[in-house]
């Protein structure tokens, strides 16, 4: 489970001849993402760039198939 919490601070502003109007956002929020069983949690990284929020999910190494050779004895 990915937890991301944060604080939302924005405004708003528009500008007339006769009015000027300013509305703001503010609070706190959460959201919570289930990650695939395949994600390597040790290795999520996060960053912010101009204001968005880049997380980077890294996979685990994709375990190999293994081969196994089945000897069948050759009837007489």
């Amino acid at each position: 489970m990915l937890t991301i919490k944060g604080v939302r601070d924005s405004k708003k502003m528009k500008r007339k001849i006769c009015y000027k109007r300013i509305e703001r956002f503010s609070g706190r929020f959460m959201r919570r993402f289930t990650l695939p069983g395949i994600t390597d949690v040790g290795r999520i990284n996060a960053t912010s760039r101009d204001g968005v929020l880049v997380l980077t999910t890294p996979k685990l190494p994709q375990l190999q198939p293994k081969s196994i050779e089945v000897n069948i004895p050759q009837k007489k």
